[in-house]
């Protein structure tokens, strides 16, 4: 068997498969666990930053109570909504649909390695994508989507944050333009340093893991007690635990620093520079109220940290896509026996509807005139589609110009038909009168404009 390079997908594409596997499967789950996600994090961002701003604003202003609940009454209708709906969802619908979920993909991926010959399993890289994705795939893929879910919802509440902080002080944005790339660059290099640590500490795990399960399974026994093996396996499994203690020693140290020193160089450009610029413009030149200066730097914490958890969902995803690509190699693998089998089946089917074509043709056969063909065009586009539909046609008029004496018209008389048979046959996916049109309007329409003289 020819071993093809298998093509590699992006995080981006295999997080979109992870979607769309997930929408297929429980198409309103996944819409609502998106719209839990995202309008829950926008009614908290409205409840702990914008209402106090407001609240304190009216006070200042010396608003009416009656001011106050304008905006207060709304946001606690949300609250209470979001609160109820989540609790509900949590409880009652969520850990069904999850079972649901996961036994569907589980179920989809059985009836893929059912139809699959049994020579693709001699195949040792096939076979561990085919025990990854039976093992991983369903907790990976409902894991991008909430990853993604997650990330969207970052997104949206910064850029409400950020058009309120803009609102309220124009200068503001230079603030912003420095600080999130200032952000996402700082949050993105410690991730990288701790994926770094994660990859070498995984195969040691793995190592470890498989030396645990031999002191557990029941098989293994008899020579655990009777051999020599024993304080071998003891020493692997000790000396992968140091291992592992030492790649997280070396890695974390960096790590901890670097997080620390970002942490802290912005805490000190929001809680210091930022922070007295604020007041300055809130206190010395009375641009805004105290109220708007609390908005906008509770706005601009917010932002702060939602830039940091996006940064951190990009490790999520591609960690989960590694495993999604596993279960993509698996899943697009093609049968190749059952596609040598429908190819010489279509083989077949063609040179049977080619014979009847000309066997029939002259037998009811008006001048001018072969209804058979056009019988023919029409079952041949049913069953094997336009472009088959087409070759059969032009295969039929051949034979019939070469050994029966017919002029051109078998040709410009067939072919207009037979492949618009097909075309409008597959656009109404699966309705024979449109094959019917299709051959009406080829052959009556198009195919008397180009046959005539």
């Amino acid at each position: 068997m020819n071993k093809k390079t298998p093509k590699k997908h992006s995080t981006l594409s295999n997080t979109l498969f992870a979607l769309k596997w997930q929408f297929e499967i429980a198409p309103g789950y996944t819409v609502f666990t998106l719209m839990q996600t995202v309008l829950g994090d926008v009614v908290t961002l409205f409840e702990h930053t914008f209402l106090t701003a407001y609240i304190i604003s009216c006070v200042e202003q010396k608003k009416t109570l009656t001011d106050v609940l304008y905006f207060l009454i709304p946001v606690a209708i949300a609250v209470f909504i979001k609160l109820m709906l989540n609790t509900f969802f949590d409880a009652y619908i969520a850990p069904g649909e999850r079972e649901k979920i996961q036994m569907k993909m589980r179920m989809r991926l059985y009836e893929k390695a059912a139809s699959l010959e049994l020579a693709r399993y001699d195949d040792s890289g096939f076979y561990n994508d085919f025990v990854w994705a039976m093992q991983k795939a369903p907790d990976h893929i409902t894991g991008a989507v909430g990853a993604f879910n997650t990330l969207l919802s970052r997104i949206t509440v910064s850029i409400i944050a950020g058009a309120y902080i803009v609102s309220v002080d124009a200068s503001s944005l230079l603030i912003l333009v420095f600080l999130i790339p200032f952000t996402y660059f700082s949050g993105r290099a410690v991730n990288k340093r701790a994926m770094k640590m994660q990859e070498e500490i995984v195969p040691v795990q793995r190592r470890s893991d498989y030396v645990s399960r031999i002191f557990y399974l029941a098989d293994y026994v008899k020579d655990l007690k009777t051999g020599n093996i024993s304080p071998k396996l003891e020493k692997d499994l000790s000396d992968s635990t140091e291992e592992m203690r030492a790649i997280v020693k070396k890695r974390q140290k960096p790590i901890i620093a670097l997080n620390v020193a970002t942490n802290s160089a912005a805490d000190l450009i929001i809680s210091g520079v930022y922070l007295s610029y604020l007041f300055f413009k809130a206190l010395v030149l009375g641009k805004f109220g105290l109220g708007s200066l609390l908005g906008v730097y509770n706005s601009t914490q917010t932002l702060n940290g939602k830039v940091l958890t996006a940064v951190s969902n990009l490790s999520e995803f591609q960690n989960h896509s590694l495993y999604i690509e596993k279960l993509r190699r698996f899943s697009e693998t093609e049968n190749t026996m059952e596609k040598q089998r429908m190819h010489t089946l279509r083989m077949v089917m063609l040179a049977m509807m080619v014979a009847i074509g000309v066997v029939i043709s002259p037998i009811l056969r008006i001048e001018g005139m072969c209804p058979t063909a056009h019988l023919v065009n029409i079952v041949c586009s049913v069953l094997m589609g336009p472009w088959y539909s087409l070759l059969c046609a032009t295969m039929i008029g051949v034979i019939r110009m070469m050994f029966m004496g017919i002029p051109p018209l078998a040709l410009t008389g067939a072919v207009f038909g037979a492949f618009l048979s097909g075309v409008f046959y597959r656009l109404s996916k699966g309705k024979i009168i449109c094959a019917v049109i299709g051959e009406i309007f080829g052959t009556g329409i198009i195919g008397s404009m180009v046959s005539y003289p």
